[in-house]
């Protein structure tokens, strides 16, 4: 672990710090300056305060840079992630992540929001407790829709407009398409669906919002 900008300990961002039992923590925190601002807030065992660091894994095949702006890029992949939204965890058990409550507020929304829908869809899936299940499903795409919508707005207001809109815009179209394919079969077929087919057609519809959704966003964000 380096600080490959050589600064002081009085440049802002990232905490190298530990839990009491030894958990290893890389916290980016745009408040802290310097090791006793870092104390003086709670952190625990601080060992550096730097304005960005390198991370090289132990087995050669992790390698990061943590930026000045909170970012983590992947020197091996070259991708870049927001770890305020999506904190990660290394090979060696270094967990990177920032604290900023907004972006942890958003990131439960859509975490809560997909289990939300996968246990509505498991309960469909049984046939029993098919209206809660169904309940469930919606209001846990709605909760992920929000907390896409304050990531996105985060990602226009860094100045990543397009990543923002491609974000939301593939988020919002999962969220109705399944509706849409429900309707589209009924009037195809003349007649409404059973509760089976209607949790099939919600069923892949989530399939591809985790998969072809994932994708189609880095291919528009490239």
């Amino acid at each position: 672990m380096i600080d490959p900008t050589g600064m002081s300990a009085e440049d802002p961002g990232w905490i190298e710090h530990s839990t009491n039992k030894g958990d290893k923590l890389l916290t980016y925190d745009a408040e802290i300056n310097t090791k006793q601002e870092a104390k003086d807030k709670g952190y625990r065992n601080v060992e550096t305060v730097s304005e960005s660091l390198s991370y090289n894994g132990t087995s050669g095949f992790e390698s990061y840079n943590l930026n000045k702006d909170g970012s983590v890029s992947d020197n091996l992949s070259g991708s870049t992630t927001d770890v305020g939204f999506s904190p990660m965890r290394t090979g060696d058990d270094y967990y990177i992540s920032e604290n900023n409550p907004l972006k942890s507020f958003a990131s439960g929304l859509q975490n809560a929001g997909d289990a939300s829908t996968y246990t509505g869809l498991s309960f469909s899936i049984t046939g029993v407790g098919a209206p809660v299940g169904a309940a469930l499903m919606a209001i846990g795409g709605g909760m992920s829709l929000i907390g896409t919508g304050i990531e996105s707005l985060f990602l226009a207001g860094q100045g990543q407009e397009k990543k923002a809109m491609a974000k939301f815009g593939i988020s919002l179209f999962f969220a109705r398409s399944g509706n849409y394919g429900i309707k589209a079969t009924e009037r195809a077929i003349g007649k409404g669906l059973d509760k089976g087919s209607t949790t099939l057609i919600n069923g892949i519809n989530l399939t591809l919002d985790k998969t072809i959704g994932a994708d189609t966003e880095k291919m528009l964000t490239k």
